[in-house]
């Protein structure tokens, strides 16, 4: 149950990042690449956690 809510919690804040990231583009606030880059970089992370999760069996 726990390595479900841990799955969970990197999901939603995938889903976090990735709106943000796109809020952030769209408003054009002049720091767009900047902030795009990070959300980048944090949502690759994310996901290559997940996937070293997947691979350890801890699904």
């Amino acid at each position: 149950m726990n390595t479900q809510f841990l799955l969970w919690s990197r999901v939603i804040r995938l889903v976090v990042l990735l709106a943000l990231g796109g809020w952030l583009v769209s408003n054009g606030t002049g720091l767009d690449y900047f902030f795009a880059a990070i959300c980048a970089a944090l949502i690759a992370l994310t996901g290559y956690q997940l996937w070293a999760s997947v691979q350890r069996g801890g699904h």
